[in-house]
């Protein structure tokens, strides 16, 4: 994975998920697990311990990742339900709070920049 320059950070959640899903199935040789073996994982483990849509695709990639390039065998990971990531709404303040922000202020450079950036939309990171 170092020289497909994966970061630290994946290496080691990859890591922990094939150890997991190998762990799973420590009574299996791994050139015997098959995609019936992932989508039994997937039901049994990772959707019964309620674990986040996130990494339950991060562990579904590392299993993949695993078998196409370790045991260059293919695991198809289509036939495995993969729910999509939860789109998050921002905090949208009100109106009343937009005013008092902007006539906190008695400077006019500072109101004119705040009144700015909140018409641009800008958004924290």
């Amino acid at each position: 994975m170092c020289s497909k320059r994966y970061s630290e950070s994946t290496i080691t959640t990859y890591s922990e998920a094939l150890k997991s899903f190998l762990i799973f199935y420590r009574e299996k040789p791994v050139i015997e697990i098959n995609n019936a073996d992932v989508i039994i994982y997937n039901n049994e483990y990772i959707l019964k311990n309620n674990l986040s849509a996130f990494y339950q695709n991060q562990i579904v990639n590392a299993i993949k990742l695993f078998f196409r390039t370790i045991l260059e065998t293919k695991i198809e990971v289509d036939k495995i339900h993969r729910p999509k990531r939860a789109k998050l709404l921002p905090n949208v303040l009100s109106k009343e709070e937009i005013k008092l922000i902007l006539n906190a202020h008695s400077n006019i450079k500072n109101k004119m920049m705040l009144s700015l950036i909140y018409s641009c939309g800008l958004r924290t990171i």
